[in-house]
């Protein structure tokens, strides 16, 4: 009896099978076309058009602009003291020009579920154009930039149920990172005939950074290649570095001065996952 009815299921099934076949060829639609397609819609469930979540090892590079605010500078100690005497300022400003370049590289691992971690190393650089302090000269002849190295530990999460399609998939991903900073102030000079002053040193200190990106799905070029998109804001704790001045016959040097360090940037990189999905792999819930 067992076998009997097994018989029949599989048969009652291969009809139907035959049923949308025949259908189909003819240009019909009836109710075993309706449950193959059923079926087929079945297995779309939970497919999401973001890019499928990155397991493994993967290697990252980026480059763009950055845009340095303006650093606050305060004098300390003995420096401070001489500069009140000499009838000049101890808090001032440091400005920079326009945007600068940064890069950054990064190895990194995916844990299959939208979490990534990776360890980056980036340099970022400004210009200087302007030094606003009390008693200075206003309008000085200007020189010298600040740059910064640094080492990150970054974490990220991949939004794979927020991603969309824009000819490729697309999936938004936002991370935190920490680290250490070194910042070298290379002979800011700031020059109004025979007086004037220069910022000079090298500091480390902790750094910290917020990520906003969009990883565009190039695996139709390489299987596990994506173009990203980002913005950063990295900062260091208040950096000191030296500072002198000459204004007449008084001056001072070797001072210590406190400056901040705030960055805000734009970049687009390519990262490379050894273990990336194919061609139209996409994300599933």
């Amino acid at each position: 009896m067992t076998f009997t009815k097994t018989v029949l299921h599989v048969g009652f099934l291969g009809s139907l099978s035959l049923m949308a076949a025949t259908g189909a060829a003819n240009g019909q639609t009836d109710d075993a076309t309706i449950i193959a397609a059923g079926t087929g819609a079945a297995r779309t469930d939970g497919v999401r058009l973001g890019t499928a979540p990155t397991s493994g090892f993967y290697i990252a590079a980026a480059a763009g602009a950055n845009w340095r605010q303006d650093a606050d500078l305060t004098l300390q100690g003995a420096g401070a003291d001489t500069a009140r005497a000499m009838g000049l300022g101890t808090t001032g400003k440091l400005g920079f020009a326009g945007a600068g370049p940064v890069a950054v590289g990064s190895l990194g691992w995916g844990f299959g579920n939208g979490l990534r971690a990776e360890v980056e190393f980036g340099y970022r650089s400004s210009d200087v154009d302007a030094v606003s302090v009390a008693g200075y000269p206003a309008h000085p002849t200007l020189s010298g930039e600040a740059s910064t190295h640094a080492v990150m530990a970054n974490a990220f999460y991949d939004f794979h149920r927020l991603g969309w399609r824009v000819g490729v998939p697309v999936t938004p991903y936002a991370g935190l990172g920490g680290g250490y900073a070194w910042s070298s102030y290379d002979r800011i000079t700031a020059r109004s005939g025979n007086d004037g002053s220069m910022t000079y040193g090298v500091d480390g200190r902790f750094a910290y950074q917020a990520i906003l990106g969009l990883a565009w799905d190039l695996s139709g070029i390489a299987r596990g290649l994506s173009l990203t998109s980002e913005y950063r804001y990295f900062a260091v704790l208040d950096q000191q570095v030296e500072h002198g001045a000459r204004f007449g016959r008084a001056g001072f040097r070797d001072a210590r001065v406190d400056t901040t360090n705030r960055n805000h940037a734009l970049l687009v990189g390519l990262r490379y996952a050894f273990r990336g999905p194919g061609p139209g792999a996409v994300g599933v819930d």
